[in-house]
């Protein structure tokens, strides 16, 4: 039987979930090679910590961050990231090599963007396919969430509740 848990929002389960299973995997990925790379409740947890006190050197709690990740445990931990900065995450299909940003520009435009959470190679396509559009991405902060340094540092982040919009 499984315990219900009474969570007010998905960082409070977290919480309960990582002091209840601190080891437990989460999440299993297995790429075409057959590598598997899992992540636990802890590592969501620390990761995540450490990509929102990231995300709070260029941004304020309600400020708009678009997500560039392929499926991957990089998007979730950038998108747990996001909810422990107080700021909305806006997921964006990762662009493809040799695509156009026009697309992503007007989702950056509308969405009044002030930050770009992504990997470096998917930052570099950003990079190359930029040169034939308005250079919209050339003035925006990237945060490139894989090479950040993971501990937890959470003197700098929110608590863990949710900040109404």
């Amino acid at each position: 039987m499984i315990a219900k848990t009474k969570s007010r929002n998905f960082l409070t389960l977290l919480k309960q979930k990582k002091e209840q299973y601190p080891d437990k995997v989460i999440y299993r990925v297995l790429d075409r090679a057959g590598a598997e790379t899992t992540l636990t409740y802890t590592q969501l947890d620390t990761i995540a910590l450490s990509i929102a006190d990231a995300i709070l050197e260029t941004c304020v709690p309600r400020d708009r961050v678009i997500l560039f990740y392929h499926s991957s445990i990089d998007f979730l931990t950038a998108f747990f990231g996001c909810f422990y900065a107080g700021v909305i995450a806006v997921p964006a299909y990762a662009p493809s090599k040799n695509q156009k940003l026009s697309w992503i520009e007007a989702i950056i435009a509308n969405a009044e963007v002030k930050l770009v959470l992504t990997t470096p190679d998917i930052a570099q396509l950003c990079s190359i396919n930029n040169q034939e559009t308005s250079h919209l991405l050339d003035n925006m902060p990237i945060l490139e969430t894989t090479e950040i340094p993971f501990e937890s540092r959470q003197a700098n982040v929110l608590p863990t509740k949710m900040i109404p919009i």
